[in-house]
């Protein structure tokens, strides 16, 4: 590609693709370059430096992504919609560690504030009583656990899951998993 017309969106993209295929990679535009060094692919940013990295030879089992970055966000939706997950929190270092889960058959995923997910949970159990349970998936230490209830209280999510308990500030992003399939989900809404 030509360097003048590849937008930061679409180099960063072919960075992605690029890991998830054990690719080497070289391609930069005026604001991000993508290379292969040492058989790492690294993503970054000319204001900021290196914002994103893995090694070849994982063949993507996992990223780290700088949080603090301005492109997070393109590079965390990028990350998503090849269903590679934030599974550790910023060490240190400020980075994130991303992880590829599978995503069960008809989930949807989303990242969404938790006080969203308490939300959707109360609106169904307020109009349904639990006659069906509402099929959540939470991810929780780089797994997938089962949603079983939330109760919310002064703005902390205490959510019960078959893996024990998590708690969340209503303001955290969380991923989960909503099975769109469900007539539970039919009726949530």
């Amino acid at each position: 590609m030509d360097i003048t017309t590849i937008d930061d969106l679409a180099l960063i993209q072919a960075f992605v693709q690029s890991l998830i295929q054990g690719e080497e990679i070289l391609l930069a535009n005026r604001n991000l370059k993508a290379e292969t060094l040492h058989r790492t692919n690294q993503l970054s940013a000319k204001q900021e430096g290196m914002i994103a990295v893995a090694k070849l030879a994982d063949r993507c089992s996992y990223i780290l992504v700088r949080q603090e970055s301005l492109y997070w966000r393109l590079i965390h939706q990028t990350l998503l919609s090849q269903n590679l997950f934030p599974i550790a929190e910023a060490g240190r270092d400020g980075f994130y560690r991303y992880q590829r889960l599978l995503v069960p058959q008809g989930y949807r995923v989303n990242w969404t504030a938790a006080q969203d997910l308490w939300r959707l949970w109360w609106r169904y159990r307020r109009h349904h009583h639990a006659l069906e349970p509402l099929e959540l998936l939470l991810l929780n230490r780089g797994a997938w656990s089962s949603v079983r209830d939330i109760c919310c209280a002064h703005g902390l999510l205490q959510i019960k899951t078959d893996h024990g308990k998590v708690s969340l500030p209503g303001s955290q992003m969380a991923i989960w998993l909503w099975n769109a399939n469900s007539a539970s989900a039919a009726n949530a809404v």
